[in-house]
């Protein structure tokens, strides 16, 4: 029962966690497609999130 209740809580987490890292990464996309960051600020941020 503990076992089953661990696997929930770690697929909760993950789905919580990526959910953020998801629209994130969706604004940063968006900002570099309007010129408001460079190259390098993007590639930098990008693998923060990723991270």
């Amino acid at each position: 029962m503990m076992l089953v209740f661990f696997f929930l809580c770690l697929a909760v987490l993950g789905m919580m966690r990526g959910s953020r890292g998801g629209r994130a990464m969706e604004i940063l996309k968006e900002r570099y497609a309007r010129g408001e960051i460079n190259n390098a600020e993007f590639e930098k941020r990008r693998r923060l999130l990723e991270a």
